[in-house]
């Protein structure tokens, strides 16, 4: 039990510090979001260590008490491990290596208690959160309601970045990029601390979810040097919602070309060929009914964007009700359907895109959604795998969707903003 309450009180003390400090106007919702996302690892934990055989975040953590056997007898050894070793001797999936090895850390120091890094990955992936919905509440106070929906309460957002898994180091790498991308988005500058925390966040992100970071940086680029062709190159009379869409159009697929160069598996044709194999693949190894079936899926450019309607469908939507079978699939089917009902109370919404003076910014999030959201869906069809690997994208559509939303007013309404 020590362990528990020495940790317990450092992760409360923690959590304390980083509240008393914090003058925000988003501050009376800090610890019921925080509890929230807690309890979301620990149930996360839950569920997969009692109701699954052979799940992720159980074998990350079996795997990371080896590495923390061999810092216990070799520190030297296990040092050694942590900088030198990057080919994973298992499954060649140097993703998952990269992940042990940050678990092991954890491990470490809380003599491999998994309830207790669970807590520690909880918390620092909510910190990230919460200091991005600080930025949108500080920069575009407008969304500030939407900002705390999205990233703190929707959930999946919540569930998915919690707890001993990937994506909770992924989409805090993401939403520290997210934040200082909005800072410099407004303020025009970063200082030298910012630029090392932009790097690291960047190699946290590359090495657990490269895919969130391909669509990412391109999508980022590209709003930023559309904005500047339109406010240094264009004039205001001849700006509109249209060109500026136009423009930034044609620089994206500008973007995309260099991030071919970037990553073998982002070569042209080779990115066609992943997305195929990986589809297949899931197809294999999935239940009939629990993965998404396209139309003679081939690794051709007319092959894929034939298949993208339902790819982008039932990346957003599904599973469906009726295609639910246990518990778990109903929840997940039911905030789906809580998602389509956000989409469609937010149409008028579109008004806001085209006359907005911040409608570059607000594209890019589309883009980024509906890119990530059909790729994803392409080459991860099971409905399981899907579920969580969406939540690269889904706190953002949700920030996107339920700006204004009338169904935003009514979540938010026991939540007061100061």
């Amino acid at each position: 039990m020590l362990p528990y309450f020495i940790h317990g009180f450092l992760i409360l003390g923690l959590a304390w510090r980083i509240w008393h400090v914090d003058r925000s106007p988003v501050r009376i919702a800090y610890w019921p979001a925080l509890v929230l996302k807690l309890g979301a690892g620990l149930l996360l934990g839950y569920i997969y260590s009692h109701h699954y055989t052979g799940s992720d975040t159980v074998s990350f953590f079996s795997s990371s008490i080896e590495l923390t056997e061999i810092a216990r007898t070799d520190f030297g050894s296990y040092l050694h491990y942590l900088w030198s070793v990057s080919e994973a001797p298992y499954s060649g999936e140097n993703r998952t290596l990269f992940f042990v090895k940050i678990v092991s850390l954890f491990s470490l120091i809380t003599s491999d208690h998994y309830w207790i890094v669970s807590l520690y990955f909880s918390l620092l992936s909510f910190f990230s959160a919460w200091w991005l919905v600080r930025q949108i509440a500080h920069y575009f106070p407008a969304m500030t309601q939407a900002s705390l929906v999205a990233f703190l309460f929707f959930p999946s957002s919540v569930f998915w970045t919690s707890g001993v898994i990937k994506e909770a180091m992924a989409m805090m790498a993401l939403y520290f990029l997210a934040g200082f991308f909005i800072r410099l988005w407004v303020t025009n500058r970063l200082n030298l601390m910012e630029v090392i925390a932009i790097l690291f966040s960047t190699w946290i992100l590359w090495n657990l979810k490269y895919f969130y970071a391909a669509v990412f940086f391109p999508v980022a680029a590209t709003g930023w040097l559309t904005r500047w062709f339109v406010v240094n190159r264009m004039r205001p009379s001849a700006r509109n919602f249209y060109r500026e869409s136009l423009l930034f159009g044609v620089l994206f697929l500008v973007m995309l070309f260099i991030v071919t160069f970037i990553h073998p598996n982002f070569y042209p044709q080779r990115v066609l060929e992943v997305v195929v194999e990986n589809y297949r693949q899931f197809i294999q190894i999935s239940q009939p009914g629990k993965a998404i079936v396209y139309n003679d899926l081939q690794p051709t450019l007319g092959s894929i964007i034939s298949n993208m309607p339902l790819a982008l469908v039932s990346g957003l939507w599904r599973p469906f009700l009726w295609e639910a079978s246990n518990l778990f699939q109903v929840l997940v089917s039911l905030e789906n359907v809580f998602l389509f009902l956000f989409m469609v109370f937010s149409i008028k919404n579109f008004q806001y895109l085209r006359t907005s003076s911040q409608r570059i910014l607000l594209v890019g999030v589309l883009v980024y959604c509906c890119m990530l959201c059909s790729f994803l869906a392409l080459s991860a069809p099971n409905f399981g795998t899907l579920v969580r690997y969406r939540v690269g994208f889904i706190p953002f559509l949700v920030l996107l969707i339920s700006y204004r939303s009338v169904l935003t007013k009514i979540l938010s309404s026991r939540i007061k903003v100061q």
